[in-house]
């Protein structure tokens, strides 16, 4: 009896013991591949946040206000006058707000929330990924992520789409643990259709059929794309567009391989090296999304409106134009637009003129409002400047019906507000008639660009009923007549 028992207590141990170490294993080398993700994310995130100034100046205007106080907090106003709001959701400039009271007012605190989102995204997204289909798979999307241009160009800029992921990823989980319950199943169907497709793609090829085609074609499409847009920058197409071919061919390879291997009798040392170079092929095609977000990290160009990458050379045929002049055009149109931007008073050089701040401080007397400009994007920069009440009459872009002229007329006269920086009629038609013809279309009778039609009729009020302040008095050399903006006194009549 006490021999049967010995051999029942001793083969389970025997059998147990090498099982076991057998998972630890794989267990540590995923952490660490888990944690190699992670820091890349942190690098990509973090690296230099903040060092190229606040981004967005809307969106930094609005949160400086929104720190002034609980009323402004709580509508996302854009100015400390409360007169306008933020025209996005107000989570997003919350956590942004929140930060820059526990960090100070600077471009990294109202940056922090975004990075940190980012982060948290691709851990999230991992977690997500791995109760599902797997280790592998779930590295795979967290690299994936983590090496995104759109999503690290985003992360390091106060625009809320990283918070708007990590919310998304947040409410991916919420539906999943809902439908694991026996709840919201459809719900569940279409967070898989939206969140995990290329993994379906992956179980597809494992279960043969026609089906198991459609991975090693969608990786021919990827690449094949890839080398497609790398053809606007013929430099650094040179050697990524046949390295992500190859790759991406022996990739192919291997896939039909594998998907071969009943009929063609492989040793397992053959499986294991196609299995090799399918991992390196899949790896192959993250190659420019990882160089295209390094080079913004690296070279730090966060901007306004957040772009990843070198810029395109241009040179034969270009994305997504279909020559060689596209990026000359578009140029030429992007420098027509700036042109009719500063037209509306858009043109952040203009309103951080330190002769212009300080004629509009020593002047303001019992004004609550220190200027008013024709839109939120004129007024932002003197907001960041000084931090008072600058009034956007016409909200965002200037193209909001927020003013009627009674309306202006009662703000004056209550001496609500006293100066208007605004551009001359003038300069404004002749930056319109300069404006390619798909452009001029748009504007006359319909609000166009900065709302040309509201606009109109206030400027005109006021260049009619106001008198002009001397160019003199509040400008420096050469930047009024650059701009074609003109200041205006209301509290003195026109003579």
């Amino acid at each position: 009896m006490a021999d049967i028992i010995d051999t029942t207590i001793h083969t389970p141990t025997e059998r147990v013991v090498p099982a076991s170490s057998g998972q630890e294993s794989p267990w540590l080398w995923s952490r660490i591949a888990l944690g190699a993700v992670v820091l890349l994310s942190i690098f990509m995130n973090f690296f230099q946040l903040g060092q190229n100034g606040y981004g967005n100046l809307y969106y930094a205007a609005g949160v400086r206000s929104m720190a002034d106080s609980l009323h402004n907090f709580f509508f996302v106003s854009f100015d400390p006058g409360g007169f306008v709001t933020i025209d996005k959701p107000p989570l997003g400039f919350w956590l942004q707000t929140l930060s820059t009271k526990i960090f100070g007012f600077t471009p990294f605190s109202i940056f922090f929330p975004q990075a940190l989102c980012g982060v948290l995204a691709v851990l999230l997204l991992y977690y997500l990924v791995r109760r599902h289909f797997g280790v592998v798979a779930a590295l795979i999307a967290a690299l994936a992520l983590a090496v995104s241009p759109i999503s690290v160009v985003t992360n390091r800029n106060n625009t809320i789409d990283g918070t708007l992921a990590l919310a998304l990823l947040l409410a991916a989980w919420a539906v999943i643990h809902a439908a694991e319950t026996g709840k919201l199943r459809w719900l569940l169907l279409s967070a898989v259709f939206v969140g995990l497709g290329f993994n379906i793609l992956e179980k597809d090829y494992h279960s043969g059929g026609w089906r198991g085609w459609l991975l090693p074609i969608a990786l021919i499409v990827t690449a094949g794309a890839q080398i497609y847009m790398l053809s606007s920058y013929p430099t650094w197409s040179a050697w990524m567009s046949p390295l992500i071919g190859i790759l991406t061919a022996l990739t192919v390879i291997a896939l039909i391989v594998l998907r071969l291997r009943p009929q063609l009798k492989l040793s397992t040392s053959t499986v294991r090296v196609a299995v090799i170079a399918v991992s390196v092929g899949m790896f192959a095609l993250l190659v420019a999304p990882t160089i295209w977000s390094g080079y913004s990290v690296i070279r730090n160009t966060e901007s306004s409106a957040p772009a990843a990458g070198p810029t395109a050379q241009g040179n034969g045929s270009s994305f997504p134009g279909a020559n060689g002049q596209s990026t000359r055009n578009t140029r030429i149109e992007q420098n027509n637009v700036a042109d009719l931007a500063r037209a509306f008073g858009v043109d952040g050089a203009a309103q951080t003129d330190p002769a212009l701040i300080s004629y509009l401080e020593a002047h303001q007397g019992n004004a609550k409002f220190l200027v008013a400009v024709p839109s939120a994007n004129a007024g932002a920069p003197i907001i960041l400047a000084t931090n008072k009440p600058v009034m956007a009459m016409g909200g965002f872009s200037g193209g909001d019906p927020i003013l009627t002229v009674s309306d202006l007329q009662a703000l004056i006269n209550t001496g609500t507000v006293r100066y208007f920086l605004i551009s001359s009629s003038q300069s404004t038609q002749r930056l319109i008639d300069e404006l390619p013809e798909q452009y001029r279309e748009v504007l006359p009778g319909r609000g166009g660009f900065g709302g040309f039609g509201q606009q109109s009729a206030l400027s005109s009020w006021i260049s009619k009923h106001c008198s002009t302040v001397p160019t003199s008095d509040w400008s420096s050399a050469g930047r009024s007549s650059a701009t074609g903006n003109q200041l205006y006194d209301c509290a003195a009549p026109k003579a």
